[in-house]
């Protein structure tokens, strides 16, 4: 469930608990000040309050068991996208050294150049999706 939806309802849950406490409280002192008996709403008092408590804990529980499940959908979309990062950083290099090897560069060289090379790759991939963004952008804002 969303975790907001249970904040929500946690929140309720609470609020609504504590009415029936203070009206059930309101009641006794009513009764205690007209000198009637109470010791019925004190028992009913004592199972709202074990109630109460049974079902905030229920909705706390329900409300940790959202958040760490989207917390751990959270951790496997990042792993997932580190993942993806690296394997992609990974074929780049492989194709920095193939190109490095095919103009005559030394491959014991290229690791100590590759820092370069790879922020220098970095640059331009920022250029160009910004340039594609601007291109996208321009097209759909003119008409053809």
């Amino acid at each position: 469930m969303n975790t907001e939806y249970l904040k929500d309802h946690l929140e309720k849950v609470k609020q609504d608990n504590q009415k029936r406490i203070d009206h059930l409280t309101a009641q006794i002192e009513a009764r205690k000040g007209k000198g009637l008996e109470f010791a019925d709403l004190e028992k009913e008092l004592a199972q709202v309050k074990t109630t109460a408590t049974r079902s905030e804990a229920l909705a706390e529980r329900r409300l940790a068991d959202a958040e760490k499940a989207a917390q751990e959908r959270a951790d496997a979309e990042n792993a997932k996208r580190t993942s993806k990062a690296a394997e992609i950083d990974a074929k780049r290099k492989q194709s920095a050294l193939r190109v490095w090897i095919a103009q005559g560069g030394d491959p014991k060289e290229f690791e100590n150049a590759w820092t370069g090379i790879r922020a220098e790759l970095l640059k331009s991939a920022v250029v160009q999706g910004t340039a594609d963004r601007e291109k996208r952008t321009t097209i759909v804002g003119t008409s053809l």
